[in-house]
């Protein structure tokens, strides 16, 4: 009886502390201003300098900031600085306050500036510049090369940018003809002013949470300007896009209304003959063993086809019960014996891991990371959540390997 009663507790416990996170996770901000300065253009090399400033306002209490760059229509990013609110960052991914990391990453491309406050902010107002250069982002064409520029992404937290600004200063011998090159903002409403080699533009309404401020200005062609290596790829996607993509949409609009009709009554058939859960017949009032040998997250998951938490919970005891590791108590008495406090260890086993399940695995794996043989739980409290979520959807995955559904 002792034993049910520690390991209800474990459960509740693990339960509070992933609610307690996502509570904690009460924060917001909105961007005062996000201002763009595109300069030091080079044409004959396609390269030129980016500097970003933004003035946020936080609701809660901020440590770091992201600053994520799609290498969709460019070459590399490089010469990256940071300041924050005037001090200049530290390059280093160490994850210390006052630094800033640079990562290359892929699926898709691009490149991640993670920028560790001087200090963490609380309910109030930052100002932050990251600079760095673009190589290889210009388009070249012999009616006239193109910038082509995201100036705020479209994946910007969801948060909104009250002001946006984009400021462009050409080289000389390159402003933009009147009448003959074309400037285009895409996303949010822009609105543009040419004054000979500035190009200043500006989104009046302001930018939604999800929403984007591109810019694509035309300038005259450089006969000697460098063609990026992805141009080439991209111009032909974009002549099957206008050219061929549309015929293809018209073939397929014909096949669909052909076969429109004939759909709903295939799949009419397909749930009288596969999609209806078969009819269980009675149920027994008394069981003298487990119907199945599977495991009880497994169980919780296929009763309700819906992975909880409280299902992969549920693994922790059942590793315990199978002896791959030991839940001890210890409690300890309050102040002149006035209630009582319970703290709960997991302690690794030498069983071996081998015939385990996939999402038995990863929980064994996170839990006693390394070489660690022991864990307490409070050690789990800002942590082990994301491992939990890993585990409701390796959950999915064991039923269809099971053979219950033949996808997730």
């Amino acid at each position: 009886m002792r034993r049910q009663w520690a390991v209800a507790i474990v459960i509740a416990v693990l339960l509070l502390v992933m609610n307690g996170v996502s509570a904690q996770d009460n924060r917001s901000l909105v961007w005062e201003r996000w201002d763009v300065v595109i300069d030091n253009i080079d044409t004959e090399a396609n390269q030129f300098r980016v500097t970003e400033r933004y003035e946020i306002a936080f609701s809660g209490t901020f440590r770091f900031g992201v600053r994520d760059i799609l290498h969709n229509r460019l070459e590399s990013i490089r010469n990256v600085t940071v300041n924050d609110r005037g001090i200049r960052l530290t390059p280093g991914c160490v994850n210390q306050a006052g630094t800033f990391c640079v990562r290359e990453t892929g699926s898709p491309e691009s490149t991640d500036i993670t920028y560790n406050f001087t200090s963490p902010i609380t309910n109030g107002k930052a100002t932050f510049e990251v600079r760095y250069e673009v190589i290889g982002a210009l388009l070249v064409y012999e009616g006239g090369d193109q910038l082509w520029w995201d100036a705020v992404p479209n994946d910007h937290f969801g948060y909104p940018i009250r002001t946006a600004t984009i400021s462009v200063e050409l080289p000389e011998g390159f402003a933009p003809r009147e009448g003959v090159d074309p400037i285009i903002t895409y996303g949010a409403r822009g609105e543009v002013d040419v004054n000979g080699n500035q190009v200043d533009v500006r989104a009046p309404n302001g930018i939604g949470g999800y929403e984007a401020f591109t810019l694509r200005l035309q300038y005259p062609h450089d006969p000697n300007a460098r063609v990026a290596s992805w141009q080439t790829n991209f111009d032909s996607q974009v002549q099957f896009d206008e050219n061929v993509r549309p015929l293809i949409n018209i073939g397929v609009f014909i096949v669909s209304l052909l076969v429109g009709i004939g759909l709903p009554l295939l799949f009419f058939v397909l749930w009288q003959t596969r999609g209806r859960d078969p009819d269980v017949g009675p149920v027994p009032t008394f069981l003298a063993e487990p119907p199945s040998s599977l495991p009880p997250a497994v169980v919780g998951t296929l009763i309700d086809e819906k992975s909880d938490p409280r299902d992969a919970i549920s693994t922790i005891v059942d590793m315990a019960q199978r002896g791959y590791m030991v839940i001890e108590e210890k409690q300890e008495a309050g102040l002149f014996g006035l209630g009582a406090t319970r703290e709960f260890t997991f302690k690794r086993t030498d069983k071996t891991l081998d015939d385990l399940r996939p999402y038995e695995k990863r929980l064994m794996g996170k839990l006693f990371s390394g070489a660690s043989m022991e864990r307490s739980m409070n050690s789990l409290k800002n942590t082990f959540y994301t491992t939990i979520a890993q585990i409701q959807n390796d959950l999915y995955d064991e039923l269809v390997t099971e053979g219950f559904f033949t996808t997730k």
